[in-house]
């Protein structure tokens, strides 16, 4: 059974008649300029998003810096919390992190979800201004690693 945010992507594309790369890069650069203007991220940091459209999970993952103490959680990550990412990490490196959870926890989306508690306006509004701006600022295409 395909989730709610597979069957609100699939509605999408055939509403807006585009290429599933198409809305799928304006969902992925809607994230992640959610979680930028959320956490107040620099364009700098790397940014990603995966999106699994069997289980409608959306996953964030930022750049941080590994440290033995945390000054801005923006951008720096505990050593032992690196590690269960990456088992070779060591002080120093940079390292993707699921941020996840700092997204959704303060994101207005989340707010529209419970208040409309559909997928399908959520999936829709987000493609809709990410179209819009990139045709207006014609953004760079973003590669999809699904």
């Amino acid at each position: 059974m395909k989730s709610e945010f597979a069957l609100a992507f699939n509605e999408v594309l055939e509403e807006k008649g585009l290429p599933r790369e198409v809305v799928l890069a304006a969902l992925e650069s809607a994230m992640i300029s959610a979680y930028r203007k959320t956490v107040g991220a620099s364009a700098a940091q790397d940014v990603q998003v995966k999106l699994d459209f069997d289980s409608g999970n959306v996953s964030v993952f930022a750049e941080k810096e590994v440290t033995d103490e945390i000054y801005d959680e923006r951008t720096e990550v505990l050593l032992e919390d690196a590690l269960l990412v990456d088992p070779e990490a060591k002080l120093g490196d940079l390292v993707m992190v699921e941020s996840t959870q700092r997204i959704l926890a303060a994101s207005p989306h989340k707010q529209h979800v419970r208040r409309s508690n559909s997928a399908y306006a959520m999936l829709k509004d987000s493609v809709s201004m990410s179209i819009s701006a990139s045709r207006l600022v014609r953004l760079p295409a973003v590669s999809s690693k699904l």
